[in-house]
């Protein structure tokens, strides 16, 4: 009798779940196996979200080099087809993946592009994680006062935690004593 190969969207929902569940490894193993499914179906834009999925996996399971190979090819073939969502999102991934790499100003051009596309896209609640993320490699490149501005505008236009909102409270001292307006 011969088994049936599981759909390249159950592979994706047992990736998501194993990812859920904290088992990166087998994330990427899932999200890999689905990504090679939606190939084999021509499904090129699919495949390569199931790659960022798959290097998201990858960074958590703390393997950054994989995360990166996974990741890089995406940002193009997402550009090449107008997807400027999908573009926005391998970017920061790919930021991500080259901050674990020690390559940190590219991945400051990178989460400066993602940034870029999300502002365009309105993107809010995305927008306000990149910059998020771009503050604390602002930290790692010992700017801290760029980290001060990223942080202070994630934190605009959404709604705030009770941490957040003393959070924007200090930076507005912070600015006061610097002597710009916030």
């Amino acid at each position: 009798m011969q088994e049936t190969q599981p759909s390249p969207e159950e592979l994706a929902r047992q990736g998501e779940a194993a990812y859920q569940a904290g088992d990166f490894a087998a994330a990427a193993e899932h999200y890999a196996a689905a990504e090679q499914a939606y190939l084999a179906q021509g499904q090129r834009l699919l495949a390569a979200e199931m790659a960022n999925n798959r290097s998201v996996a990858l960074l958590q399971a703390e393997q950054a080099q994989q995360a990166y190979a996974a990741v890089a090819p995406t940002v193009d073939l997402f550009a090449q087809h107008g997807d400027r969502r999908r573009q926005a999102l391998a970017l920061g991934n790919r930021a991500a993946a080259l901050e674990a790499l020690g390559r940190l100003k590219e991945a400051e051009a990178d989460y400066v592009a993602s940034e870029a596309i999300l502002h365009e896209l309105g993107e809010t609640e995305l927008l306000g994680v990149v910059r998020q993320r771009l503050a604390a490699l602002h930290l790692r490149l010992r700017r801290p006062a760029d980290a001060l501005i990223d942080t202070s505008i994630a934190l605009e236009g959404r709604p705030l935690s009770l941490r957040e909102k003393v959070l924007r409270f200090l930076l507005r001292i912070v600015y006061r004593l610097l002597g710009r307006p916030l």
